[in-house]
């Protein structure tokens, strides 16, 4: 049973881990006071708002920016 949910998740288990590789290494090269500033701005504004900014701050955002500032919020910023 457990192997068969695994195995029907395989795609979304690996793409989400592809995904978390790349924000922890783009979270590494980001200066401390800025991790700072990017984790109150979490706490305070919210992951929808810092999202929608991580997105209008690109040419072609992922859709993924919702995601990736929840992870930050949740993983990196307790942390701090």
């Amino acid at each position: 049973m457990v192997g068969e949910v695994l195995a029907s998740h395989k795609d979304d288990i690996l793409e989400e881990a592809t995904s978390e590789v790349a924000w922890d290494s783009a979270w590494e090269q980001t200066a401390s006071a800025q991790q700072e500033i990017v984790c109150d701005r979490l706490k305070t504004d919210g992951v929808e708002a810092v999202a929608k900014e991580m997105a209008d701050g690109k040419d072609s955002p992922s859709g993924d920016e919702a995601v990736m500032a929840q992870y930050f919020l949740d993983e990196k910023c307790p942390q701090l």
